[in-house]
């Protein structure tokens, strides 16, 4: 069953489905993010980068920090597409579009909210 699914995925889609939600998720947060709680737009890059490099990057600055932190995000943004593109191919657009809705809603929950 496994393999059957990863038989019929397009890689190519899962790409760009990671890179276009994760540049539309990066925008709206550097964006919206400083006006609606009056912090540093880079902080949601040191934040994504102190997944790797620990708790410390949040009070640092330096480009390496942010580069780090766009690569997590990027890499996690990808990931987190690949799931959305199965059901995608399985049960078709409509459902995709909505189960994809849940799933990023419970996704970013459960990173920036645990």
């Amino acid at each position: 069953m496994i393999g059957a699914l990863f038989k019929h995925v397009t890689w190519r889609a899962v790409l760009i489905a990671g890179v276009v939600a994760g540049t539309v998720f990066l925008i709206t947060n550097l964006v919206l993010l400083p006006i609606a709680l009056d912090i540093k737009p880079g902080l949601i890059l040191r934040y994504f980068a102190g997944l790797v490099m620990g708790s410390d990057v949040l009070t640092d600055d330096g480009t390496d920090i942010l580069v780090v932190g766009l690569l997590v995000h990027y890499a996690l943004a990808i990931v987190f597409a690949f799931p959305i593109t199965i059901v995608v191919h399985r049960w078709g657009l409509s459902v995709g579009v909505l189960g994809g809705a849940v799933l990023g809603l419970a996704l970013y929950s459960i990173n920036f909210y645990t």
